[in-house]
């Protein structure tokens, strides 16, 4: 309470007795004859204030339960006594249910949203405190992507293919050496040999121009390692693109030649001799290493002739091997020692 206090009231007496005759200044009962039921009080004196009446209203400020019990005491004692002081009973017992009641409210609400704030059970999410920082920091793992190997160009064609040296050392024949450079794809001349069906020729022969024609080829070197003695004779050639995936079609292009040419009888028409060499063509299967290998064999001797080709970064790689002792898989050995001089 503010505004000084417990002073005098307003309309009340500032004696001794805080309250006066009546705490808002209502004059007392006037008539002497006394209440209803209730015998006059004696002749000369004003009946005494109910104490309990004033007890109430101080306790409905200091206990508000006490306040309540007194003025429900000092009621009942009024209505045995006649004694002055029921209007401030009353008041004391509202002032007193009105303290109790406001408290309990307040208590209440406190209850409410205290529990709201602090109880995270209740009114609140529940949230995890953050981890502490670890003092150690977890190293990233790193991948490194190695660098593309360059890109072969046509000046570092001729370095590929096998030396003599290295021909006659695969081999075991002493005596290959080469016997034509080839500098772009082309086909024998008609004057010695002539082939049908045509497009099948690549199925046969290494580094033609059937096959090549339409290549897309920066570069293109080739030689024919050769013994006239023994009649082995390999035809090796490399041939480079922009990049590795245009070297790859040209493999598959390849490839396609091939399957369709599989068991198809290619007529090798040999001018100088007038004869004509009857070859079924064989089909393309995988060697290994990315390596295809290709068998075709003569429809009169049964004698093999072996293809074989295979892409590396951006270079196709081409051989043709036969005649010697015909020994099996030589074409594939070829395209393989070249593809280790590769980069990439």
């Amino acid at each position: 309470m503010s505004g000084g206090g417990f002073g005098a009231w307003p309309g009340g007496p500032a004696d001794g007795d805080p309250f006066g005759a009546d705490p808002f200044g209502v004059p007392g009962p006037t008539n002497t004859g006394g209440y209803v039921g209730v015998p006059p009080p004696p002749s000369g004196s004003d009946p005494k204030v109910n104490t309990l009446a004033t007890l109430s209203v101080i306790f409905a400020f200091v206990f508000a339960p006490a306040g309540a019990v007194l003025g429900h005491l000092g009621l009942a004692q009024i209505g045995r006594t006649g004694q002055r002081g029921h209007t401030r009973a009353v008041i004391g017992l509202a002032l007193s249910y009105t303290v109790i009641v406001a408290t309990v409210a307040a208590i209440v609400v406190w209850t409410v949203t205290g529990a709201d704030s602090t109880d995270p059970a209740v009114g609140s999410p529940t949230v995890a405190a953050p981890a502490p920082a670890s003092s150690s920091v977890s190293p990233v793992p790193t991948t490194t992507t190695p660098p593309p190997a360059p890109l072969v160009d046509a000046a570092a064609l001729p370095g590929l293919l096998l030396t003599d040296a290295e021909a006659r050392a695969l081999t075991g024949d002493n005596g290959l050496a080469n016997i034509e450079t080839l500098t772009h794809p082309q086909m024998p001349p008609t004057s010695e040999s002539v082939y049908e069906p045509l497009e099948c020729v690549p199925s046969f022969l290494a580094s033609t121009s059937v096959a090549y024609g339409a290549s897309g080829h920066l570069g293109f070197h080739g030689t024919a390692p050769s013994n006239a003695e023994t009649l082995l004779s390999i035809g090796q050639s490399v041939s480079n693109y922009t990049d590795a995936a245009t070297a790859t079609g040209m493999l598959d292009y390849y490839r396609g030649i091939w399957t369709r040419c599989a068991g198809t009888t290619l007529l090798w028409h040999m001018m100088q001799d007038r004869a004509t060499g009857p070859i079924t063509l064989g089909a393309p299967r995988d060697a290994g290493d990315g390596v295809v290998e290709l068998v075709s064999h003569s429809t009169l001797d049964n004698l093999p002739y072996q293809r074989a080709i295979a892409v590396k970064n951006n270079v196709l790689v081409d051989v043709q091997a036969g005649g010697g002792d015909h020994k099996p898989g030589l074409a594939v050995e070829v395209v393989r020692k070249i593809l280790s001089k590769i980069p990439g």
